[in-house]
Order: C-alpha cells, then sequence, then structure tokens
C-alpha cells in the first residue's frame, strides 16, 4: 500500500477509445480535471467525435472521514466506481440532454479507488465530475484530490 502511495501523482489516467464499448484504444493522457464539455469536437485528435469511449482510472483521496458527494453531469453514458462500488450508473444515449445524477457515501479519511466511465453516441458530448464533503461549501479541487500511480520505478 505504501509503496503505492509513494508513487502517486495528480490526475487520473485516462484512456480514450474509438467505439462506444471500449472497443479500441486510440488515446492515453493524464487528466487533471472531469470538466469536459466537448459539444461536437472530439475529446483527442486520435479520437472519433461520436461514437467513442473513455475511462479514468485512480485514486480519490478524502481528505478526512465524513460523507462525501459526488456528481457528475454526462452525455451521453456515466459510470462512478469508487472501491468495488458502483455508485452512479446510466448507461445510454440521452440525445441532446445531459444527465445529472448524485451520491452520497461515506468515506474514511484516505485513498480510495475511483474509476469513471463514459461513452458519446452522436452529436454533444460533455462529462464533469465534481466531489463535495460535509460541512464545506465548495466542491474539492481536484489538482489535491484526485491521482494516478505513475508506471515510474515499482
Amino acid at each position: 500500500e505504501m509503496c503505492i502511495r509513494d508513487s502517486l501523482k495528480p490526475g487520473l489516467r485516462a484512456r480514450y477509445y474509438a467505439g462506444m464499448g471500449f472497443n479500441v484504444l486510440r488515446a492515453e493522457r493524464i487528466d487533471k480535471d472531469l470538466d469536459f464539455d466537448w459539444r461536437n469536437a472530439a475529446p483527442h485528435p486520435k479520437v472519433p467525435r461520436d461514437r467513442f469511449s473513455a475511462r479514468w482510472d485512480g485514486y480519490f483521496k478524502a481528505p478526512r472521514t465524513g460523507v462525501y458527494t459526488f456528481f457528475v453531469a454526462a452525455n451521453d453514458g456515466v459510470r462512478l466506481f469508487l472501491g468495488d462500488r458502483k455508485l452512479i450508473e446510466n448507461w445510454k444515449n440521452m440525445g441532446t440532454s445531459n444527465h445529472y445524477a448524485t451520491s452520497e457515501v461515506r468515506l474514511d479519511a484516505g485513498w480510495h479507488r475511483i474509476r469513471i466511465e463514459h461513452f458519446d453516441g452522436m452529436g454533444g458530448a460533455r462529462l464533469m465530475l465534481r466531489i463535495g464533503v460535509e460541512g464545506v461549501e465548495h466542491p474539492l479541487d481536484p489538482a489535491t484530490h484526485l491521482f494516478h500511480a505513475s508506471a515510474a520505478k515499482r
């Protein structure tokens, strides 16, 4: 566990695919913040504008024990996993509408595995994640709460 923490770097590991079911891996990068409104553009030069999917993997660092609220806005499909728990799922075409969902969960302070999955069918694409904690007015800053395990020395 400690060796993982030692190699954590800011941002989530992003993988972008052609096809709505993670069909053909086209691009990988680190996304520091999940706040995307691609509209009708492609999320990456190597990824198609429509009929793409993406997966973000990493760790959420809970600054303290308490109730956390995970909020997503997506067009089209979205899933959010924390550890082995699926907190949010709306895996369907939304047309021109955004899907908004929240999930509240009590977490211990420390590291929690997080995974977000997304697909876009046709037209506008959007994916946004916000995380809040009880007693704090503003959402947590992704730069200091979302991390990935770097591939550096083991």
